[in-house]
Parts: structure tokens; sequence; C-alpha cells
């Protein structure tokens, strides 16, 4: 054998089984699942009850933009009437942290803080951030008849019917959809599309058809809507960073 056969050998040994992998572990990424959709600030009841700063209720507000605080208000209801809670810093006092502990089931909770940013300038004046956040429902919506029962709908609905080749590596689509307080499915639309109607279409029918879920509700029992997410294609998808998905139904299911 000469060097350039040799070469050519060589190559196919070590590149062609490597692509054939490539190929197999792509087929395998594809899937089709279903996830809460929270909102953008939303925090466990559990969370609140250790919560001692500005930073435990935001994990994006940075105490580095803020030269001073002048005040500092927390907002929310309870038994029905609105209660201000006040301090001078991020540090939350006692009677804030029992507002949050209070707070009326599915209130928002706004918090308002007047400071003086830390810049340079001549002239510094002071400013206003505002941010409102809900409490995540103690018990998250779920498929009536359970996880393993969803996989098992989403499979006879979904990858059974779907031709995943018409979806790239890294694509992912998504459908957004609404569990009421009756636990009926309501507003399902394509928020990033497969780019081929008739797929769309299967995604979208199978949220339409699906039967009731048990609602979200908290510990007092008040049923609450909840946002949820279906997810078709690879999941290692960038479109994975513009849903807020920060846990999966099998937290709650399994």
């Amino acid at each position: 054998m000469n060097y350039k056969n040799f070469l050519l050998s060589l190559f196919a040994v070590l590149f062609i089984p490597f692509s054939m992998i490539g190929q197999d572990e792509l087929a395998y990424d594809f899937k089709a699942d279903i996830y809460i959709d929270y909102p953008y600030l939303s925090i466990p009841r559990s969370t609140l009850e250790n919560a001692n700063t500005l930073r435990d209720l935001n994990k994006h507000h940075k105490s580095s933009w803020i030269a001073s605080f002048k005040s500092v208000e927390l907002t929310s209801y309870q038994n029905g009437q609105k209660v201000v809670t006040p301090s001078k810093d991020s540090i939350l006092t006692q009677e804030q942290k029992q507002l949050l502990k209070n707070a009326d089931y599915g209130s928002d909770i706004n918090v308002k803080v007047i400071y003086m940013p830390k810049n340079k300038l001549s002239q510094n004046e002071e400013h206003e951030m505002n941010f409102t956040f809900t409490i995540d429902p103690d018990e998250a919506a779920s498929y009536a008849g359970g996880y393993q029962e969803l996989k098992l709908y989403l499979e006879k609905n979904i990858s059974e019917k779907v031709d995943y080749k018409k979806l790239n590596q890294h694509q992912l689509a998504t459908v957004k959809f609404t569990v009421t307080e009756e636990g009926q499915i309501i507003n399902p639309h394509v928020l990033h599309s497969t780019n081929d109607e008739p797929t769309d279409k299967i995604l979208l029918d199978a949220i339409c058809n699906m039967p009731n879920w048990i609602p979200a509700q908290y510990a007092n029992g008040k049923k609450t809507k909840q946002d949820h997410v279906l997810t078709v294609g690879d999941m290692n998808s960038c479109i994975v960073n513009l849903i807020n998905i920060r846990k999966h139904t099998t937290d709650f299911q399994e």
C-alpha cells in the first residue's frame, strides 16, 4: 500500500465512524416534552421564607449599581387589603419579611427602590427602580393521568406523526398554552415555528385535543392558572434560553 492510499484508509477509519455516531446522536436529541413556563420573576414560597435581601427577591438586582439607598418599599395584599412596608436599604425588615409570609395567595408583590446611582457625574440625581414578582403555586398543574401517561400521549400524537427530518439540528419548536383554574387548556399558540405549516398544525392539534389537567394550586387550596410550553426538537437549541423553564413537570409528578 502506498503512502497516499494509507492516508485515505486512515481517514476512513478515523472519521467515518464519528460521522455516523453524530447522525445517531442527532436523531436521539430530537424529542417532544412539556415544561412549566414561569413568569420572568417568580419565587417558590419556600425561598421567600429565607429571603433577607433584595437580591433574594430578584437575582438581577445588583448593588454595584447603587451608591446609596433612599428608600425601599414592598407592596402587596393581605386579606384583600393593600399593605406597604418601607425600609432604608436592601436588607429586608421584619415587617417586610412578614409581608412576604402573609401575602394573599396569587397576589403580586411590588418592589420600589429609590436610590442614588453609582457614577461619576457632577449632577447625580435620584433614580427609581421597580420590579414585580409572583409566588409560585405550591403544586404545579399536572396531566390527569400523571407524567408517564403524558409521555405516551405525546408519543402517540406528536412523535409518531412528526417527520423529524424536517427539523434541523439545534432547531426547537415551541407551543405555549395555559392551564386554567378549571384545568382547561386555553390559548395554545406557536411561539417558535417548525417552519413547516403541517407540522405546526400537528403540534397545535396535540395541545388542543388534550384532556383537562389537574390545575395548579396553593397550599390553602386556591387554584390558579399556569402557563406551560411544549418543546419539540433539539433541546441543545439556543431557543431554550428564550423560555423560562426552570423546572420540569417531572419535579411534581414522579
